[in-house]
């Protein structure tokens, strides 16, 4: 009986992934003779009961095929399978917002007439799973994260981008006007993020 355990079926480019098959067993009180991995439609390899893979492409939707085939000391075998898929790191934007330089939270800014509202990208990141490593795994290097590249902004929820930077400073307030704020991140291997505030000047 082949059993195949993996560390994880989603995975980051260049992240590790650690398969085993170290829970198979063999028929009739018989041992594990022989651990075979295929990736793909790859020929089999012998490389024994554990296997570490990482991969620099992102997958189709369904995923990469990883298998195993366990032979046990009688010439019995038994073969299983798991689909790993593989994506680009993806960004999480954020905006933070100042009003005549004083920092304001939440995702609504309200803003008197003649006041300057300035607007921060900076903390938009990349995030990366604590426990994703670089192969080998036990070494435990951290997956570095993928830096954001473009900053964007879209002032009129219009579609285009009508600012860029990491962080812009909108002219200052005449008139009661009512607004959305859009911030597109895109990292540096094309992957991208969005988020908005809504604008009122009173």
């Amino acid at each position: 009986l082949a059993v195949l355990t993996t560390s994880t079926r989603d995975a980051l480019v260049d992240q590790c992934v650690s398969l085993s098959g170290a829970n198979s067993t063999g028929g009739d009180g018989e041992d594990i003779v022989s651990y075979e991995w295929r990736i793909g439609n790859g020929a089999w390899s012998e490389e024994g009961p554990t296997l570490e893979l990482s991969f620099d492409e992102p997958t189709e939707d369904d995923g990469l095929e990883v298998s195993l085939r366990v032979t046990d000391g009688a010439g019995n075998s038994g073969v299983a399978t798991v689909n790993i898929s593989v994506s680009h790191q993806a960004p999480v934007a954020n905006i933070g917002a100042l009003v005549n330089g004083e920092a304001v939270g939440g995702d609504q800014v309200w803003l008197a007439s003649g006041g300057v509202l300035t607007l921060d990208g900076s903390s938009s990141t990349t995030p990366v799973p604590a426990a994703a490593f670089l192969c080998p795994a036990e070494a435990e290097q951290a997956l570095p994260a993928v830096a954001i590249g473009e900053y964007l902004w879209d002032l009129d929820s219009d579609g285009e981008i009508d600012e860029t930077g990491v962080e812009i400073e909108l002219p200052a307030a005449v008139a009661p006007d009512e607004f959305t704020v859009t911030l597109t991140v895109v990292n540096e291997v094309g992957s991208e993020g969005t988020a908005t505030i809504d604008v009122s000047v009173v």
